[in-house]
């Protein structure tokens, strides 16, 4: 009864199936989560060197690898459309890449179109923006819109001029 409010109203005779099963498929989604995570643990995993290795030459052909592995200092913002902090960060990504063209890749990378890259990121929130310096090390990561002026701040400490 104390917690009525919490089921849309119902007691906890009218809720308690539901509540028992979906206890039951977090408790088993826990046991094979916790199953696969030490599998290694209980017996030998081989991998084929071939296929590591095409596995890791694919997992590099996307726009960031690409830009990182350039030369350049790079800006990355991982986003979206329809997302207005992104599409107010949209115009400003296309100034930055005019402005600094040839001396800042500058890479947009939609996570609803590139969701095993997003997350191999670890992009929890839209939009983040990845600053990359000349050798592919990051340097910096922001979250959020974040106005042209202070991008241009951080460029300008990573040593990025026009």
């Amino acid at each position: 009864e104390e917690n009525k409010d919490a089921c849309g109203g119902a007691t906890l005779d009218q809720v308690k199936d539901q509540l028992k099963q979906m206890v039951l498929q977090q408790k088993q989604q826990a046991l094979l989560d916790e199953h696969v995570r030490t599998m290694g643990q209980r017996m030998t995993i081989e991998v084929s060197a071939s296929w590591a290795k095409e596995q890791s030459v694919l997992a590099r052909d996307n726009v960031v690898d690409k830009a990182r592995s350039s030369g350049k200092p790079s800006l990355v913002d991982f986003g979206s459309t329809g997302c207005r902090p992104c599409d107010m960060l949209a115009p400003i990504l296309d100034t930055l890449k005019e402005k600094y063209a040839g001396k800042l890749n500058v890479v947009f990378v939609h996570v609803g179109q590139e969701q095993i890259l997003a997350s191999r990121y670890g992009i929890q929130s839209i939009p983040t923006q990845f600053f990359y310096d000349k050798d592919g090390k990051e340097v910096f990561r922001h979250t959020g819109f974040w106005p042209q002026v202070e991008i241009e701040k951080k460029l300008a400490e990573m040593g990025v001029t026009q």
